[in-house]
């Protein structure tokens, strides 16, 4: 049985106790370096080995090994870095785009932390030796932060342009310099194409991390009756990031070259940060008629797709409706408002709720609240720590639990994750597909293990098991004393190991002091407690589809070939020209050993 606690890639991050000993540990890598030495990475070398999982074999259109030069960023030697900043002070800050590589997943989590000084800094854990050419990133995985120093140097093509991803202010540097930081995490930059919005968000914040359908049976009715815009108010104020995308139209077919461009002028398959809220009214006028709206302020950190509709950055309503206007900040023909926000602009709630179909978000709970991190294991035929399955089996009661007393009417939420493909299985473990997983939340009498799973004393969990990486759900719970008990959805044969995240706004009095399962009672196995519908909302617990990764077109890794053609040639051509010469140097051999 594997633990959750250490990747594939041991030697290329560090478990530091906090980022003070990451500074010292980074001081310590340079201290050694004479003059004007700058720190060279030996851990993730400037080669083929850190582009791609076999050097030899690039992916489907991957550039060659041969043609990629690495670029110092403290060197200058990146086009257009000519003053390097790591973040820039600029208003709007530098932006996020996307290079070679289909990592737009990472990138959109990057975009929504940098829209927030605070995420950001907390990510960024020193870039104070720069000049010496070495930074040092976190990034959260099982549980823990792991952290990861990097050199400076940058894949690029020929004529000093990054490979992959850069800010789009060219002398910003922390794009570049997280991106390389993450491919080292996970041993090259291959291993971070393709994945899940709500993974890469997890990844930069450690927050729990939620993914809704805004048209699902669950979410439609909340904006209809106005309540979602209410929790959004809410979950903003509380601090998280929220983003919004188009991902339901990212699985129609994609046009592999172009930008991905909706006729609204928004893209497809990138997400938007949602910056601001507000709600608006005007009184009616001579001309027009009174109005009570929602808007809702939005920044794609890609610089690009703007809003055409209702509301756009130029639309006559701005000056139909001054006093919406100046609650959006956009009065002065908003001047103002692009100078500040060069690459925001508003749109009505009500448009927003058709033109995106999904939302994501990091779920934020007060600092002084409870909080406990479990690693635990489901092993076959353990009596406390058991692999027995979903609600529907009967060895239900023999999974781990995690029991708890709750003292006051608390918000909660809680994640359950299992092994990372990508950071804890070396190779291309991508495509071995994870079990479902899930969990609920019982309500117990007496700080008690639950021994069957009843609907009537279910509190929270989510509504089914799904094969990722993470699970999670928020709920309401009320006083009382509650067991979590995560699963499988089928009885397991392996043992197989876990982590579990509790988050809430109150003090909670966990009955596990630590990873052990302690002693604790069961609650009385009497048929009469379980109800005639608890079998069967027992067996309605189903496996669910997984969050669908974010679709992107192979146009990106093409148009990146196409840039490079004449590098290509030149070096097609020194292939053609070495293999003529070893063709020369066997006809050669052969013809000496006939004589």
């Amino acid at each position: 049985m594997a633990s959750l606690d250490t990747g594939a890639y041991k030697d290329l991050y560090h478990d530091y106790a906090s980022d003070d000993q990451a500074r010292i540990e980074e001081r310590k890598l340079v201290g050694g370096l004479e003059g004007d030495a700058l720190y060279v990475d030996a851990t993730f070398p400037a080669s083929g080995s850190s582009l791609y999982y076999n050097e030899h074999q690039p992916p489907k259109y991957g550039i060659p090994a041969e043609l990629v030069e690495w670029n110092r960023i403290g060197g200058r030697e990146i086009e257009g870095c000519v003053e390097p900043v790591f973040v820039s002070e600029a208003p709007g800050g530098g932006g996020v785009k996307q290079g070679a590589l289909r990592d737009r997943w990472f990138l959109s989590a990057l975009g929504m932390v940098g829209s927030k000084p605070e995420l950001l800094s907390q990510i960024l854990v020193s870039s104070a030796l720069w000049k010496k050419g070495i930074y040092t990133v976190k990034f959260f995985k099982a549980g823990k932060w792991r952290y990861v120093h990097v050199d400076d140097r940058i894949p690029c093509d020929r004529g000093g342009r990054p490979h992959f991803a850069r800010s789009c202010d060219a002398n910003e540097a922390w794009v570049m310099v997280v991106e390389k930081a993450f491919a080292k995490l996970h041993s090259c930059y291959e291993a971070i194409c393709a994945g899940g919005l709500e993974e890469g968000l997890k990844d930069c914040t450690g927050a729990p991390t939620s993914l809704f359908d805004i048209a699902s049976p669950e979410l439609k009715p909340k904006t209809e009756d106005g309540s979602l815009w209410t929790e959004m108010l809410d979950m903003m104020a509380r601090g998280s990031v929220v983003g919004i995308c188009d991902n339901r139209k990212a699985r129609e077919p994609l046009d592999p070259i172009g930008m991905d461009n909706a006729p609204s002028g928004l893209l497809k398959s990138h997400v938007y940060v949602v910056e601001k809220l507000v709600s608006c009214e005007a009184e009616a006028t001579a001309e027009y008629d009174a109005l009570e709206t929602k808007m809702v302020m939005l920044t794609n950190p890609a610089r690009l797709g703007a809003w055409n509709g209702n509301w756009c950055p130029d639309g006559a309503l701005w000056r139909q409706y001054p006093p919406i206007a100046a609650a959006c900040g956009m009065g002065n023909n908003g001047e103002d408002f692009k100078a500040q926000h060069p690459s925001s602009f508003w749109m009505e709630w009500a448009d927003v709720v058709t033109q995106f179909d999904t939302l994501l978000l990091t779920q934020e709970y007060s600092k002084e609240g409870g909080k406990m991190t479990y690693r635990g294991s489901w092993v076959p035929g353990d009596a406390k720590s058991g692999a027995g399955g979903g609600p529907a089996e009967s060895t239900w009661g023999s999974n781990p639990q995690y029991v708890f007393d709750v003292t006051e009417v608390t918000r909660f939420c809680a994640s359950l994750s299992q092994a990372d493909p990508r950071w804890h299985e070396a190779g291309l473990a991508l495509a071995d597909e994870a079990p479902p997983i899930g969990f609920t939340i019982q309500h117990v009498p007496g700080g008690r293990r639950a021994a069957k799973y009843k609907a009537s004393a279910c509190s929270g969990g989510p509504p089914g098991f799904q094969a990722q990486r993470t699970v999670t759900a928020p709920c309401l719970l009320q006083p009382g004393s509650y067991a979590l008990v995560p699963a499988t959805l089928a009885a397991g044969a392996v043992a197989t190991s876990f982590v579990v995240e509790l988050h809430a706004d109150a003090l909670i009095n966990f009955q596990n002091a630590d990873d052990d399962m302690p002693d604790l009672d069961v609650e009385d196995d009497d048929p009469d407690n379980v109800s005639p519908g608890d079998a069967d909302a027992a067996a309605n617990y189903a496996a669910l589809p997984p969050a669908p990764l974010l679709p992107e077109p192979e146009g990106r890794e093409l148009q990146a070939l196409w840039s490079q053609a004449a590098d290509l040639a030149a070096y097609l051509k020194s292939i053609t020209a070495q293999n003529a010469e070893l063709e020369a140097k066997i006809l050669q051999l052969e013809e000496a050993t006939s004589d």
